[in-house]
């Protein structure tokens, strides 16, 4: 399973993290995965730290916590 970490400023409800940590799961153990919110920006950010394949960056809309998961299960296949 990955580690994934929720950084300050990223809203999400209890249900919305524990879907996120479901689709880590997946991932490998030395993979490391930061959600966070941009402040300011009116975004949401998911890192990716990858070895081996480098690292990925995606942001998405602050109420777009379902674009993280669906990201987060693409990268499971």
């Amino acid at each position: 399973m990955a580690t994934i970490t929720f950084e300050r400023g990223f809203k999400r409800t209890p249900a919305q993290e524990a879907e996120l940590r479901n689709a880590a799961v997946a991932l490998p153990a030395d993979w490391r995965i930061e959600v966070a919110g941009l402040n300011g920006a009116g975004r949401c950010s998911v890192r990716v730290f990858r070895p081996r394949l480098g690292n990925l960056h995606q942001e998405f809309a602050p109420d777009d916590v379902l674009a993280a998961i669906r990201l987060l299960e693409f990268l499971n296949r």
